[in-house]
């Protein structure tokens, strides 16, 4: 799973995942980007709750965040 560490409080559920993940073969570095992506954003605005707000929020970040993006 690489030397990476989580450090949202999903770790331990992502770690899961990745450990699910590589146990049927499946080692995508790209599923691996997004992931931790995904924790540092929780973890850099406290999220707790893993539900469609905080989806559609990473989601809107990342968009934001792209070179050329405008503000919506």
């Amino acid at each position: 799973m690489g030397t990476f560490e989580f450090t949202s409080v999903f770790a331990r559920e992502l770690r899961l995942f990745l450990a699910f993940k590589e146990s049927m073969g499946c080692n995508g570095a790209s599923r691996i980007h997004y992931l931790r992506s995904f924790d540092a954003y929780c973890t850099e605005h406290h999220v707790r709750s893993f539900d469609q707000q905080a989806i559609e929020s990473w989601v809107r970040f990342k968009k934001a965040s792209q070179p050329g993006s405008s503000p919506s």
